[in-house]
């Protein structure tokens, strides 16, 4: 929770951060420090914008009542940036799959697009998006909190760890219709009582957390329950280390824990190079990514190098994933490949960390 105070005349303004468990405390003096710091986050526009230009299309052909075959496509280019040969590929494709229809050079909404988005005088076309792209979690009928659907990969092959308030829930169902996750508590051994939240963070914030985590400075805005329970936090956290990225063995459970700090997006790149011959991606969250299956170290460095020394695909492209996207059906399988790589990994930030010396312990 945010209090804020001091929007009158003659007072000082000020925004109190109630933090309630210790991981959105972390979170809490990590903002305060980009703040303090000056750090603003960079807006940029989401990339490959493919459902928005579906929309558009439609938009325009519901508002004409009907349009050419050969669409003038001007408009959405501008406001787009893309191609003319892109708009002409969508639409060959809705007019494919009944989405469009055609009669002698006439282009309207077909069938399946009336069923689809016909619904209250076609309200579904007056946005590009539905609800935000995150799943609810909940234990009977408690709600536990949100977290992005790339937490749920792997579901109904393997058992699906999320964390969710400093504990761990196993996901028992998922909802995709009503992006609902059902979970129930479990013991998850060698996790920490605070990391591990499961809502995306970036590669910047993730690593000014690392930061914290090492610094030994208090913060003059920083109360005396805040200061005592991040000093806690710094003594807990074995696997921050000042030169180097940990990496924990876990013999018993056949596998290592990286401890990257790289951010959900950049971890999701990392967890689709590390997956298994059988197509399972390792658990993954905004500061870790689990390597399974390789026992010694040395097999271990090696896989790794591998990465860093080659052009290995991330292949998250190639994973399923419980999206809630709409519009997703205007869109060729090639281009749901390129919209899911590009809004939901971080190529860039994965090989940085490739690159980083890492500690194995």
């Amino acid at each position: 929770r945010l209090g804020r105070t001091g929007r009158r005349a003659g007072s000082r303004r000020n925004c109190l951060f109630l933090a309630t468990q210790r991981e959105s405390l972390i979170r809490a003096a990590t903002l305060l420090r980009l703040w303090k710091e000056g750090y603003v986050e960079e807006l940029m526009p989401a990339p490959l914008p493919y459902p928005l230009i579906a929309q558009q299309i439609m938009a325009i052909i519901r508002q004409q009542g009907a349009a050419s075959r050969r669409f003038d496509g001007s408009p959405i280019r501008r406001a787009t940036g893309q191609s003319a040969e892109l708009i002409e590929r969508l639409m060959a494709h809705m007019l494919e799959m009944g989405i469009l229809f055609e009669d002698s050079g006439v282009v309207g909404l077909g069938s399946r697009g009336e069923r689809l988005f016909g619904a209250k005088n076609y309200m579904s076309l007056m946005s590009i998006f539905d609800t935000p792209l995150l799943f609810q979690v909940t234990c009977g009928a408690e709600e536990l909190g949100s977290v992005h659907p790339l937490s749920f990969e792997g579901f109904g092959r393997r058992p699906v760890i999320i964390s969710l308030g400093g504990r761990a829930w196993e996901v028992t169902r998922l909802d995709e219709d009503r992006s609902v996750a059902h979970v129930r508590p479990v013991d998850s051994p060698g996790r920490s009582r605070w990391l591990g939240e499961s809502r995306p963070l970036s590669h910047k914030f993730c690593r000014t957390v690392r930061t914290l985590l090492l610094d030994e400075a208090i913060e003059s805005n920083w109360s005396k329950r805040a200061t005592a329970e991040i000093s806690s936090a710094r003594a807990d956290t074995s696997f921050v280390r000042a030169a180097r990225l940990v990496i924990e063995s876990d013999a018993k459970n056949d596998r290592a824990r990286w401890w990257t700090f790289g951010g959900f997006k950049a971890n999701a790149s990392l967890a689709a190079m590390l997956r298994t011959k059988d197509g399972i991606v390792p658990r993954f969250d905004n500061y870790f990514v689990d390597i399974p299956l390789l026992k010694q170290l040395s097999e271990i460095e090696e896989r790794l190098n591998e990465f860093v020394s080659t052009r290995h695909s991330n292949g998250i492209r190639d994973i399923a994933l419980p999206l809630r996207i709409k519009f997703w059906d205007c869109l060729p399988s090639d281009l749901q490949a390129q919209f899911t790589e590009a809004r939901f990994t971080d190529v860039d930030a994965a090989r940085m960390i490739l690159s980083e010396p890492r500690l194995y312990v």
